[in-house]
């Protein structure tokens, strides 16, 4: 307002049929969680019903990871033959989860706080998706770091067989690949 003060919050706002809100719902700044939570669970619940199960351990998994749960959030990727392979230009290689877990250690121990969120999540089958994750972090002095990757996913039995991470200009591939796999 005209005195300086200013406040920051996050709204949820749900469309009808017809293309007229049905709902508008506004959270505190710091109630990230609770928001994507009821985010995701309204559009598992209605026109994403078709991928509500794989989906929910997509949510399961970056909620966990966003808790610290880094335990929990390795448990939903116990597949031993599972690699997160790579068609980006990162300095990381094709790994394990082990030698992702690792990656995702050593960056917690570096920053305070990080914030992690799928922005967009393009269903192609019930089981295979191409997702848009980003990931925030605050450094020990208040710096700001940000990240933006494309991943393809595949589920069989609500549980990852394939993720893949692409350049975020190479979204092209990353559904084509995505196609591939269905």
């Amino acid at each position: 307002d005209e005195s300086g003060n200013e406040s920051t919050l996050l709204v949820l706002g749900q469309t009808g049929a017809d293309g007229r809100v049905v709902a508008y719902i506004s959270f505190d700044d710091d109630d990230f969680e609770i928001a994507y939570a009821e985010l995701e669970r309204r559009y598992y619940a209605g026109e994403g019903t078709a991928f509500a199960s794989a989906g929910a351990k997509l949510t399961d998994f970056v909620t966990a990871l966003n808790r610290g749960g880094m335990d929990a959030a390795f448990a939903m990727l116990d597949n031993p033959n599972l690699r997160i392979q790579t068609r980006s230009r990162s300095v990381f290689p094709e790994r394990t989860t082990a030698e992702l877990r690792g990656d995702l250690d050593e960056l917690l121990s570096m920053v305070p706080t990080v914030r992690w969120w799928y922005s967009a999540v393009c269903w192609l089958s019930p089981t295979c998706c191409v997702i848009r994750q980003e990931r925030e972090a605050t450094g020990p002095h208040g710096e700001r770091y940000a990240w933006t990757d494309i991943y393809g996913v595949e589920f069989r039995d609500d549980a990852p067989i394939w993720v893949c991470r692409f350049n975020l200009d190479d979204e092209a591939q990353a559904f084509a690949d995505a196609e591939s796999r269905m």
